[in-house]
């Protein structure tokens, strides 16, 4: 699983897009828990990672520790970056963040198939300098 890493961090830190045919089955899904539907298909998810790469263009996002099941495996990763592109409909802010996460794909044939992601978008959007402002008390 060695080879899959070094493939993810390429795309994710690298841009290298083309790699997703190489990792990922044609009908892989992503889920991830910042976004409301899933991701599904190899052009959408080579999108989903175009989109992050264009708001963070210098990211550098590590894998912390990796465990490896029979059809899974779990990511333990850390993200360092300045968005310096929009996100989301949300303009750019200039801002670093470092954020951490895991991510747990289920793999056939040596491919993903479906990938779940999870870090707290709240700290994400509180590093991106952005607020959350509660609804009024009603009366």
């Amino acid at each position: 699983m060695n080879a899959l890493n070094e493939r993810i961090l390429s795309i994710w830190n690298d841009g290298e897009l083309a790699l997703v045919d190489e990792i990922c089955t044609p009908d892989c899904v992503r889920h991830d828990c910042g976004l409301p539907e899933d991701i599904e298909g190899l052009e959408a998810i080579k999108n989903f990672f175009g989109t992050y790469r264009a708001a963070f263009p210098n990211m550098n996002m590590s894998i912390d520790e990796a465990i490896v099941g029979s059809d899974k495996i779990v990511w333990l990763w850390t993200m360092k970056a300045t968005n310096l592109g929009s996100m989301q409909g949300l303009p750019p802010t200039n801002q670093e963040v470092h954020l951490t996460g895991v991510s747990i794909a289920r793999i056939v044939n040596g491919k993903m198939a479906e990938i779940w992601d999870y870090y707290n978008q709240a700290t994400l959007f509180r590093q991106l300098g952005f607020t959350m402002t509660p609804p009024k008390e009603q009366e």
